[in-house]
């Protein structure tokens, strides 16, 4: 679709109510490929955008923050026509899709934030990660895309497979030098004071072996209407190792 940004690649399955999936950073709408099928036997027109900078969609001229990516996304439900939706992000999504919520509150519905966390102590050193993470660094060795590939395996566990790496991987290479934007934007975005104004029903999700789990439920407290599940044995890649969480999802959202 076009914006007055550019052009928003997106996936989408089904014809029923409007469902907007926001990926996790850095990666795409091709995250949500294996529940896409699911969502739309639910009854959903789900709809996977690439946000800008990720897998086919415009290139921003310089780092966004979180609420531009939520400007963006709002372009393109708007150039799809569609003016109320279901909104469910992952990671960096989470907060796109937080920040939509709170500022343009009669455009969502319903809420849904998979591993969206409040930075407390037993995560201070994984923010400092995230807040300096480098561009990315070819050299003709390929270490870039070794380390790469052996973290998606530990973040992945028991769910990896050589598909998965593959599409992981060409996630992160469709965001060039900008591969670390997305995690920039979430460090600089005051998420206590983005969720403390979603007034919407909303249904935190963790996965138990998430890298951000210690901060999920203490995210979910400060959602008014927020509502917080475990999903038990999971891992970043959720879409991957337990798609049953679509029903669950269902059952929430009707």
């Amino acid at each position: 679709v076009d914006t007055p940004e550019g052009q928003i690649h997106f996936r989408m399955a089904g014809k029923g109510r409007p469902l907007v999936l926001l990926h996790q950073s850095p990666s795409s709408g091709a995250m949500w490929e294996p529940v896409l099928p699911r969502l739309a036997g639910a009854g959903y027109w789900a709809i996977a955008p690439d946000m800008p900078g990720h897998g086919n969609s415009l290139r921003p001229q310089a780092p966004p923050g979180i609420p531009d990516y939520a400007n963006s996304m709002l372009a393109a439900i708007d150039a799809l026509g569609i003016e109320q939706c279901d909104l469910l992000g992952h990671h960096t999504g989470a907060l796109v899709a937080a920040q939509i919520a709170a500022d343009f509150p009669h455009r969502v519905r319903k809420l849904a934030l998979w591993g969206i966390a409040i930075y407390v102590d037993a995560l201070r050193e994984s923010r400092e990660r995230l807040r300096n993470e480098p561009p990315p660094s070819y050299d003709a060795e390929g270490a870039e895309f070794a380390g790469f590939w052996a973290r998606q395996r530990i973040l992945a566990g028991g769910a990896f497979s050589a598909e998965l790496g593959l599409r992981a991987l060409i996630e992160m290479l469709q965001t060039g030098a900008a591969r670390p934007w997305g995690h920039w934007a979430g460090q600089r975005c005051d998420r206590e004071a983005v969720l403390a104004r979603v007034r919407h029903p909303t249904l935190v999700m963790g996965g138990e072996r998430d890298p951000l789990w210690p901060g999920i439920e203490s995210a979910a407290s400060l959602i008014p209407q927020g509502r917080f599940h475990i999903i038990h044995g999971a891992g970043l890649y959720v879409t991957d190792e337990q798609p049953v969480w679509v029903w669950y999802l269902h059952a929430y959202a009707t």
